[in-house]
Order: structure tokens, then sequence, then C-alpha cells
């Protein structure tokens, strides 16, 4: 009976790995980096996703205040910014799938500072004013994003097409940013209900268009890269 009892704690006695193993598994890098390095970068916009849905929870009792009020309009900021919290996740994550997104210091500023804009937003949708000053910088940030993600080669593997296709992107988020101060401008210098209810209207239809857009591109890139 001794015997057995000997080698069942040789069966449980941990394989010893020598120094030089360790060295060689910690310099080997490959595919379980790519997995990281996408896993990383969604994981740390999750965080900040749900502080924009915390920051946009925050004002739901201002905003059903300001409905009894009859400032039923806000509600389209409100929905402008759920539009937007769902675009920006899809976006982020989508990203991280087809593109060659490396974990660095400047897209994580860029990132960073995008989502501080959106959480601005969602705290500012009872005040129109602030909420589009906010949105004209959330919108330079995501073209900084764009043009950042182009010059850095993160888009070498999709096509000529879509690679173009981003660039007309820029330029339609500039127009976007262009009209957001210019409806700061509209809405400091001469405020009314019907100029806040119009740029309500505008900004949700906006944020509608942008997700369509962003829809259609990625139903191409799952044809151009054979994602199922």
């Amino acid at each position: 009976m001794a015997p057995k009892a000997k080698n069942k704690s040789a069966q449980r006695e941990p394989a010893v790995i020598d120094n030089k193993e360790k060295d060689d598994l910690w310099k080997q890098h490959g595919l379980e980096d790519v997995y990281f390095q996408r896993g990383a970068i969604v994981n740390f916009w999750t965080v900040l996703g749900g502080i924009t849905v915390a920051a946009l929870l925050t004002q739901l009792a201002n905003l059903i205040n300001e409905i009894q009020k009859g400032r039923w309009h806000l509600l389209l900021y409100f929905l402008t910014a759920v539009m937007l919290i769902v675009h920006s996740w899809v976006q982020n994550l989508w990203g991280g799938l087809v593109l060659r997104v490396k974990v660095t210091m400047l897209h994580t500023f860029i990132l960073l500072m995008d989502l501080i804009c959106l959480a601005a937003m969602c705290l500012q949708v009872t005040n129109p004013l602030i909420f589009f000053a906010a949105g004209g910088f959330y919108i330079l940030f995501a073209m900084f994003l764009i043009i950042y993600l182009m010059r850095s080669g993160a888009m070498v593997d999709l096509t000529p097409e879509r690679v173009e296709g981003n660039k007309t992107t820029l330029w339609t988020f500039l127009v976007f940013m262009i009209l957001c101060f210019g409806a700061v401008a509209n809405l400091f210098w001469y405020p009314s209900m019907n100029a806040e209810i119009g740029w309500g209207f505008f900004s949700l239809l906006a944020s509608i268009a942008a997700m369509l857009m962003h829809n259609q591109g990625m139903k191409q890139e799952r044809k151009d890269l054979g994602i199922p």
C-alpha cells in the first residue's frame, strides 16, 4: 500500500519548468497578442460606455420635470444620446474586429476624449446649447480617431473602396460638426423654444443617419472579409 501512496503523491507534484523555458514563454508573441489588444480596447470602451449610460440615467428626473413644464422636445436630445451610445459601442466593437487596432497612447487618448464628450452630452440633455457644444467636440474627436486609424495602418485589410468610404465619412462628420457649432451660436444669440425644437430634430435625424451609414459599411466589410 505504501508504494501506491507514494505514486499518488508524485502525480500531484507540479511540473517543474526551468528558468530558460519560462523566459522563452515570455518571449513568445503572436495570435494571443491580437486577442489581448482587441479585448483590452473593447473592455476600455465598455467601462467608459457604462459611465456614459450612468450619466444619461442621472438626467431622467430632470428630463421628466422639464417635459412636465412643456419642454417635450428635450426628449429628442435624450433619444439622440441613446443613439450615439449605441452607435459608438458598435463602431468601436466592429473596429476592434476588422481593423488592426493596437494599444497605443494616442489611440487611447483620442478614444477617452471622445467618450468624455459623449458623457458631457448625456449630462446636458436638458440644456441644448451645452449639448451641442459637447456634440461638436465629440464629432471632432471622432474625426481625429478616423484619421489616426487611416494613418496608423489599421485599415490595411480593408478594400480601397472602403478606405475611400471613410474619407467620405470624414467630410460628412465635418458638416455635422459645423452644424453643431452653428446650433451653439444660434441658441446663444437667439434662444427660443422653436430653435430648440428644430435643432432637436436635426440632432436625432443626424444620429440616425450616422448609424445607417455605419451599418451599411459593416455589411460591406462583412462581405469583403468573409465575416459570418
